[in-house]
């Protein structure tokens, strides 16, 4: 698991704007009514090849939990169904 800077929201999503994974996974957290921020890598190439270095996947969704990278869409809806994501949000509450 990789770790970034503690975030200012407990839930850090880097999404390309009419990603279908990305969008499925926004619901998700908007179901589950956490507090998130959305970060749109379309217009942030550097950005985009930091994270890829620093996660190994080039693929998006990327999903940190308290600065911790969980994963994409799959690792969140996992997560989510299996009560693992919750567990991880309330250790820091």
């Amino acid at each position: 698991m990789q770790t970034m800077p503690r975030p200012k929201k407990p839930i850090e999503i880097y999404v390309i704007y009419g990603c279908p994974y990305c969008k499925a996974a926004v619901r998700i957290l908007r179901h589950m009514r956490v507090p998130f921020q959305a970060i749109n890598l379309g217009d942030k190439a550097k950005l985009a090849h930091e994270l890829a270095a620093a996660t190994g996947s080039s693929s998006v969704p990327k999903v940190f939990v308290h600065g911790n990278f969980i994963g994409g869409y799959t690792e969140l809806a996992q997560m989510a169904s299996s009560g693992q994501l919750e567990s991880m949000l309330n250790a820091y509450r």
